[in-house]
């Protein structure tokens, strides 16, 4: 399980990556009486330049996002004729587990425009539907 701070602070970053908050989303799991934070950021090395976005939950593997992928997979999926595309969190292990939370990211002229978080979905019948998190994509 991966340790999330439950405020909307920029989390500790690592030796010479600089952290930048891009969303904090509080959403509940009414079965567990719990709640988990979405927390999107952008880690930079200064010395290169490369960044990364990264979504780490309290119930989830962290998610790593790199900009090269998504930026060649929005280009593709734009030319399809197509707004958006599906992105798993492959580091799981699990590809497509249902357990984990999917990611949406939305396309605006063959570019990245933004990222939808869905939680994972809740197995009760009396629980509500948590509602998906959705923040820009960064600039580079």
């Amino acid at each position: 399980m991966t340790a999330v701070s439950t405020s909307p602070e920029t989390p500790v970053s690592e030796a010479n990556i600089e952290t930048e908050l891009l969303r904090f989303a509080d959403a509940s799991e009414a079965v567990l009486s719990t709640r988990h934070p979405f927390i999107a950021f952008k880690e930079t090395n200064p010395a290169s330049g490369a960044w990364r976005v990264r979504i780490k939950s309290r119930q989830n593997t962290t998610a790593v996002l790199y900009p090269n992928a998504i930026r060649l997979q929005a280009r593709a999926v734009s030319a399809e004729g197509k707004s958006s595309f599906t992105w798993s969190n492959s580091s799981s292990g699990k590809l497509g587990d249902p357990k984990n939370p999917q990611f949406l990211v939305h396309v605006n002229k063959g570019e990245p425009a933004a990222i939808e978080v869905f939680p994972a979905p809740v197995v009760s019948n009396a629980a509500p539907a948590v509602p998906p998190v959705k923040f820009c994509w960064p600039a580079a």
